[in-house]
């Protein structure tokens, strides 16, 4: 048998907690705001500046550059933009592109961040086989460059024409977007109007 214990009652407030964590996550940003808000890396009159010198940097500069002409999609590999789909990168132009990002980073930052040799060090890297890999092996996981393959041509009844995207179920032509449409089916003809009954997409 315990005997009563002296304890000293305390009134809570929930609507100060509350109050007072709401203040607390307007004022420290999540994670995912606060990568949202760093800066990923700029151009300036010498050329293109990354945030770090690092391959992280490389890798938010290109997802920066790029977001709009590649996805990678899991297991499968790198996928480019064509105007009107996203088709297999079969000739591995996303690596030219990576050494073209390279060949353009800045020598010099009027910011003063960086020195000359540090610049001139981490751009050598860049330019290497080993440097481009690593650049494009960070960028394909950035949010919005991968793509799940589950999602690829998902939509059974889309079709990419010269002309925009179709609807096979209403016959309805879109322009294509590349951070809308992920699909690579595709015929090089596009719709034209014909009259009814011949069932052609006016």
């Amino acid at each position: 048998m315990t005997s009563p214990r002296n304890e000293t009652l305390f009134e809570f407030d929930a609507e100060a907690v509350a109050a007072q964590i709401r203040h607390q996550a307007a004022a420290v940003p999540l994670p995912a705001q606060a990568a949202a808000e760093r800066p990923l890396g700029e151009a300036t009159a010498n050329g293109l500046l990354p945030d770090t010198l690092t391959d992280r940097g490389n890798a938010k500069l290109f997802v920066k550059l790029y977001a709009s002409d590649y996805r990678h999609v899991s297991r499968i590999g790198w996928f480019r933009w064509d105007t009107t789909r996203w088709q297999m990168d079969e000739d591995d132009t996303v690596l030219w592109a990576a050494g073209d990002l390279a060949e353009n980073i800045a020598t010099h930052d009027p910011r003063g961040r960086f020195t000359n040799t540090a610049l001139d060090k981490h751009r050598r890297r860049a330019l290497s086989t080993t440097g481009i890999n690593a650049m494009l092996a960070q960028a394909k996981s950035a949010p919005g460059m991968s793509l799940n393959p589950d999602r690829l041509d998902a939509d059974p009844y889309a079709l990419c024409t010269p002309r925009g995207v179709v609807d096979l179920r209403t016959g309805l032509l879109s322009a294509p977007d590349p951070s809308k449409d992920f699909h690579s089916r595709s015929t090089t003809v596009g719709p034209r109007r014909c009259q009814p009954p011949a069932g052609c997409v006016s």
